[in-house]
């Protein structure tokens, strides 16, 4: 007994096209071009973005994080209301978590400058930077 192999009905071979590699040759340089004009557009928003995201975690670990701390270690609760070992433990992360959501939700002038700053690679001149006396005056 021979079997025969069962040949699905295939459609002809398509003719080929006018050559789509060259067609997509000549199209590649207007879309490489547009291609790098949107990255370069994303990569500006995202580093103004970046800037404003450090100066907002800088602001938030410098300024507000430690009043925080300072207003949770002032407790005078007495008894059952005293702080337990768990919300010690916890509590600074709290304050982090809070701090970070306080300076995101106000707007900061420091933040601004903070992250005009960092956009600019610092203070472009001498007279920009703070002036603050400085050892000198510490000796004195």
């Amino acid at each position: 007994m021979s079997l025969t192999p069962i040949q699905p009905d295939l459609p002809a071979p398509a003719a080929p096209t006018a050559r789509p590699a060259a067609r997509a040759a000549a199209e590649e340089p207007a879309r490489f071009a547009r291609e790098l004009r949107a990255a370069g557009a994303t990569g500006r928003r995202d580093r103004a973005g970046e800037a404003r995201q450090v100066a907002e975690q800088l602001v938030a670990t410098t300024f507000i994080e430690p009043v925080l701390t300072m207003l949770r270690e002032t407790n005078q609760a007495a008894g059952p209301f005293a702080p337990g070992t768990t919300e010690r433990r916890f509590t600074p992360l709290l304050d982090q978590h809070l701090s970070e959501r306080i300076v995101h939700g106000s707007r900061f002038p420091l933040v601004d400058r903070i992250a005009e700053s960092l956009l600019r690679g610092g203070p472009a001149r001498a007279d920009e930077w703070p002036q603050a006396g400085g050892f000198d005056d510490v000796a004195a």
